[in-house]
């Protein structure tokens, strides 16, 4: 069994967020398809944008890889890019704007 899992990309300083990548990983695990879809969407040898199971949302001829910071959606939630590791983005303390697939994060005063 697979699991859909999107990525994206924040946008320089601001907490714009743009859909870049929908990774099909082979697991159901949340851990282990985090962990995936981030090995998944790195520029190592050629651009993770070639890889096999991946499809592209960007637009552009390329695209820069997961780095810190960054957003993995899994069927249970979003989860911001740290140094070592994943962490659950809570919409309830943060609010959020959703349009034309791109997310921005608020301070809890402008949600």
């Amino acid at each position: 069994m697979t699991l859909l899992v999107n990525v994206y990309q924040k946008h320089d300083r601001q907490e714009k967020f743009e859909l870049v990548a929908t990774v099909d990983v082979p697991t159901l695990n949340n851990d282990v398809a985090l962990n995936d879809a981030y090995a998944m969407t790195q520029n190592i040898d050629r651009g993770w944008y070639e890889n096999d199971n991946i499809t592209n949302h960007f637009s552009g001829e390329g695209c820069r890889s997961t780095s810190v910071g960054d957003l993995i959606q899994t069927g249970i939630g979003f989860f911001r890019v740290d140094s070592c590791g994943f962490s659950e983005v809570d919409f309830d303390d943060v609010g959020f704007h959703w349009k034309d697939g791109t997310i921005t994060l608020l301070e809890r005063e402008e949600a």
